[in-house]
């Protein structure tokens, strides 16, 4: 999980417990889970007084019907983002549990500052980068081996116009550093957070008070 790679994985058994001193962090993200629930606890130092604690749901199941609780089949909810983390404890301690009745598989846990934007316009892109290989002989028969893939992301993001400068350099200082950027924060809508890297980054000074910027983001291998 810590390896900075997508389609490697730390499993066990029934649970996954890490315990780290990350330093000042705001954010977390998790991605390819497999598990029930996850327990996240921020003490202000080791063995200290917990300052920060969530349990994320691993159930990504969409219920609307009665029928739908009965009969719909489970749905893994294998990525999440934690943007609401207290940084201003740079000795804290991080305790993350995964568990379930059955194997747990982590496959990306990372932690870092958040940088905020600005909002995703409507219109966003999500799609996959798919590496298999597939040759059609002289009769036109298909011969394909099965490889890797990588998400691949679209947006166009409304920025404030006073932090042109700023956001400008950020970008620049994370262009050959793997992040988990966040499209939308929203259950349902995993495919736009993406862990990667952006090919293509440009702003457009369009309004007085507000910039676009346009993001063309690529995933790791999985």
């Amino acid at each position: 999980m810590f390896d900075r790679k997508i389609g490697t994985a730390t499993t066990a058994a029934t649970a996954v417990t890490v315990v780290t001193r990350p330093g000042s962090i705001s954010g977390l993200g998790m991605l390819e889970l497999v598990g029930r629930q996850v327990d996240i606890t921020l003490k202000d130092a080791p063995g200290g007084v917990t300052v920060y604690s969530r349990t994320v749901n691993l159930d990504g199941t969409i219920i609307t019907s009665v029928y739908d609780w009965f009969f719909v089949d489970f749905e893994q909810l294998s990525d999440f983002v934690l943007t609401d983390l207290p940084q201003h404890y740079a000795s804290c301690e991080l305790t993350v549990t995964v568990t379930s009745t059955t194997p747990v598989s982590v496959g990306v846990l990372q932690v870092g500052q958040v940088m905020t934007a600005g909002r995703a316009a409507m219109g966003a892109t999500a799609g996959i980068i798919d590496y298999s290989k597939k040759e059609k002989d002289r009769f036109g028969n298909f011969d394909v081996v099965e490889g890797a893939f990588s998400k691949r992301c679209n947006l166009q993001v409304l920025t404030p116009a006073a932090e042109f400068n700023k956001i400008f350099r950020a970008f620049a200082a994370l262009r050959a550093i793997p992040c988990v950027y966040i499209g939308v924060d929203q259950v349902g809508f995993e495919p736009l957070i993406i862990y990667g890297f952006y090919k293509d980054f440009s702003m457009v000074v369009a309004y007085p008070l507000h910039h676009l910027c346009n993001l063309e983001i690529e995933g790791l291998s999985q």
